[in-house]
Parts: structure tokens; C-alpha cells; sequence
């Protein structure tokens, strides 16, 4: 697994996450 691979989809889900709460 690949470490840039976690943060990007890590950043992802708490870009969906944000657009889901506002």
C-alpha cells in the first residue's frame, strides 16, 4: 500500500464528507 496513495484518498473522503454535512 502505498503511503501517497492513503493521503489522496484520504483527502478524498474528507472532501465527500465536507460536501455531505454543507
Amino acid at each position: 500500500m502505498n503511503f501517497t496513495m492513503n493521503i489522496f484518498v484520504l483527502s478524498f473522503v474528507n472532501l465527500v464528507a465536507y460536501r455531505v454535512v454543507f
